[in-house]
């Protein structure tokens, strides 16, 4: 009955550390599942953005367009198409042009590396999980072993004394 105990202590112990680390795999996985959507969801922000900024600087250049021919027509108008007024104005136009592309540009870049510190964030998360799942499965060989260690220790001391005639009943006394 004894032998019978320890069989099944060890066998649950077994099956419980199998189900506990497949649990915690599934765990594991669902977190780097989850990672990766987060990754990707970054990704469409990242390309979302870019394109904001490639229109708003097509619509800085179309902007400066206009207002070098607003420039060219109003000097026009009043023949002074040839003097520095409107060299002028030209200027004022491509500088605000740079300035406007500039700040676009300069968004750009601190929207690009903020995404990419996401996509660090999105790595690690990943490494985490898969890190995550093989620790869970290590713990559970380790149960697993010292399920199988405890169940032979315990064998062991049933067994002692068979085979030499002795009897032991209850209380640890010979019958």
């Amino acid at each position: 009955m004894a032998v019978t105990a320890v069989v099944a202590a060890v066998g649950l112990s077994a099956a419980g550390s199998v189900v506990s680390a497949s649990a915690a795999s599934k765990s594991a996985s669902a977190q780097e599942d989850v990672a990766q959507s987060q990754q990707q969801a970054n990704d469409l922000s990242r390309q979302a953005m870019e394109l904001d900024a490639h229109r708003r600087q097509l619509e800085v250049i179309r902007q400066g367009q206009v207002a070098r021919s607003m420039a060219t027509t109003n000097a026009t108008a009043q023949n002074a198409q040839l003097g520095s007024g409107l060299q002028g104005g030209y200027a004022e136009v491509a500088g605000m042009e740079g300035t406007n592309l500039l700040g676009i540009n300069q968004n750009l870049t601190l929207g690009e590396e903020n995404f990419n510190i996401q996509n660090r964030i999105s790595q690690d998360r990943m490494t985490m999980a898969q890190a995550g799942g093989l620790a869970a499965w290590g713990q559970g060989l380790s149960g697993l072993g010292g399920s199988i260690m405890s169940g032979y220790g315990a064998m062991s001391r049933l067994s002692q004394g068979w085979g030499s005639g002795n009897t032991w009943g209850p209380e640890g006394r010979g019958v």
